[in-house]
């Protein structure tokens, strides 16, 4: 009878795990060779020819669509809505192209990650007067975007100096949760893709026939309860919990 017991338990704590590292699995972000699609799904602004974009990725054959919209990075290079895209590197700077980008691409400038942090965040609401998510600042955000990263030299749109003006008070580091996502066609050789590094230019001739828009991408920091620690990723958690049940039933045994 005990070793019943012990057995249904031993399968339950399988379960659980299994259940959990599933759900990890599929809160996990962009990586080198995902699929994914760009579109104006849930998004505003789009007059600039730029964000927001939507961000779709491919998971089990089915898209699943990520919580923060995206804004270009290079003003003279496009990205084709619903167009199948394999991510090549979630990295800290554009490559291929842009506007006065040379040498090793064009990295991500911290004032540039700041606003983009900020406003993938939620933070702008509160800390730019005025701030409200819609057509008009989405078409400035993506302005603000190409003038922090010198792709253009003059904008137009009516909050573009209220967002530089917020982003250039930043006088903080590089953040590390605001990359760079670059992008090539389905098309592009298998064995490229996997050699290509954005910081190594003698990987980038065997992917550059391919290469779509660079575009911004967000990870969201760990959950950190206040006078708590990281909140485990479910994983963790699994382990944690089949644990507390095993002892559980130890104790139960010795009973």
């Amino acid at each position: 009878m005990a070793n019943l017991i012990m057995l249904k338990m031993q399968r339950f704590l399988i379960a659980v795990a299994l259940v959990f590292s599933t759900s990890s699995m599929s809160w996990a972000g962009l990586i080198k060779g995902d699929i994914v699609k760009f579109d104006r799904a849930g998004t505003v602004g789009g007059s600039t020819g730029g964000g927001e974009f939507a961000i779709h990725k491919l998971v089990s054959g089915n898209w699943q669509r990520l919580d923060v919209a995206s804004f270009c990075l290079e003003f003279n290079e496009y990205v084709v809505l619903g167009e199948r895209l394999v991510v090549g590197s979630v990295s800290d700077r554009a490559v291929l192209g842009g506007v006065g980008s040379g040498g090793l691409g064009d990295p991500l400038s911290a004032k540039t990650q700041f606003l983009y942090a900020a406003y993938a965040s939620g933070q702008l609401s509160t800390a730019v007067t005025g701030y409200t998510r819609n057509a008009a600042w989405a078409d400035s955000m993506q302005e603000a975007v190409w003038m922090l990263e010198g792709e253009i030299t003059s904008f137009t749109k009516a909050h573009t100096q209220t967002l530089l003006t917020y982003a250039n008070n930043y006088t903080g580091p590089l953040l590390n949760n605001v990359f760079a996502l670059n992008l090539f066609r389905e098309a592009v050789p298998i064995a490229a893709l996997n050699a290509f590094n954005p910081s190594d230019m003698t990987t980038w001739d065997a992917v550059k026939a391919f290469h779509r828009q660079d575009q911004l991408y967000y990870v969201p920091p760990p959950i950190t309860p206040s006078g708590a620690g990281t909140v485990p990723e479910p994983a963790s958690l699994a382990l944690w919990l089949s644990a507390g049940l095993m002892g559980s039933f130890l104790r139960f045994r010795r009973s």
